[in-house]
């Protein structure tokens, strides 16, 4: 990860809860995509104006009660889709999956407001709530090992969310016999972009092959947008576990500066794994480390099809991981990027 700021202090406010875990974003003429359902809401998804607006945890009540939430229709814009995308489940998001969905008031965030938009904490959600992210290299070894505790977790860690299953192009729309899946954070994370960034899953090699070209999470001015929003829902993900295993209340990702790396300087045991074995799957990471049983769950498929989804392969492995230097800046590229001012 390259460093963003390096403390967390949001502002914006959700214009509905994270009923999935999408950037709020418009790509071209889509809604922001993302398959995540929380687990209370997978039985209504085939259902005629479908609701999700769980209870909330603790008190009992629908999207936390009036003070916290409500239960309203979901509004998407109505914009021109091209005909050969309407097949796509992330046209109108996430009305093809919901009609009804919490709307959180001020700071309130979650399915059912239960927690708090980024940046804010409190029984109100009205106290700000600041994390300061550091080079992974200037971690204290107690930060580094929880570090890498959480993340190995995040594995087997339950999301409380349930995923849709694409291993074929045939049961992965809502109308169409879905079928689901509960989700570690791990699996949750990888199948979020995977999502985002895969091409409609059109049913036939010719549709395919014309108009599989989408890719939201890469293609665009969203790229850095819809990666920090990502990312902030991992760091919060991890740091739920953080909580529960430390009681640690305030985690935060460490960052990575590799601007101007000719060679990967964390790539060692001590921080993200030096290289292990090598098979015919990939460079896998050195059993020495943790990391080395983090679960590949996206593998590609082998038949070169370009319309898939994250289960397509059929094949759950772990992970693998090769270093690159050629796709990184320099501090000259880094440094008249950022002196841009439009």
């Amino acid at each position: 990860m390259h460093p963003m700021n390096n403390a967390v202090g949001l502002s914006g406010r959700p214009l509905f809860s994270l009923l999935f875990a999408a950037v709020l974003v418009i790509v071209i003429t889509f809604q922001p995509a993302s398959a995540f359902l929380p687990l209370q809401c997978v039985s209504n998804v085939t259902k005629p104006h479908a609701i999700c607006c769980p209870r909330h945890p603790t008190n009992g009540k629908v999207c936390g009660g009036s003070k916290m939430g409500s239960c309203d229709r979901i509004i998407a814009p109505i914009e021109y889709v091209p005909t050969v995308f309407h097949v796509d489940d992330r046209a109108a998001w996430p009305t093809r999956f919901f009609s009804y969905a919490c709307q959180c008031r001020g700071n309130f965030f979650g399915p059912a407001c239960e927690t708090c938009w980024f940046g804010w904490k409190g029984r109100l959600c009205d106290q700000r709530h600041m994390l300061t992210r550091k080079d992974i290299r200037r971690l204290s070894d107690f930060e580094l090992k929880v570090f890498i505790d959480v993340v190995s977790r995040s594995r087997t860690w339950p999301s409380g969310y349930a995923i849709l299953d694409e291993s074929d192009n045939w049961h992965s729309d809502p109308l169409n016999n879905p079928n689901f899946e509960e989700a570690s954070i791990q699996y949750f994370i990888t199948f979020n972009h995977r999502y985002g960034s895969r091409t409609t899953l059109y049913k036939n090699v010719e549709d395919c092959e014309m108009y599989g070209i989408l890719d939201f999470n890469h293609d665009g001015l969203t790229f850095p947008t819809w990666h920090r929003y990502f990312l902030l829902i991992w760091e919060r993900m991890l740091g739920q576990i953080a909580n529960k295993v430390y009681g640690i209340t305030d985690f935060a990702l460490p960052y990575w500066d590799w601007i101007g790396m000719r060679e990967c300087d964390i790539c060692n045991n001590r921080y993200i794994g030096a290289p292990g074995r090598r098979d015919s799957m990939g460079l896998h990471i050195s059993e020495r480390h943790p990391f080395h049983n983090m679960t590949e769950f996206c593998y590609e498929p082998e038949d070169g099809m370009l319309c898939y989804g994250c289960q397509k392969a059929q094949t759950v492995g772990k992970i693998v991981r090769e270093w690159n230097s050629l796709d990184f800046p320099t501090q000259d590229n880094f440094e008249f990027t950022m002196s841009r001012r439009q």
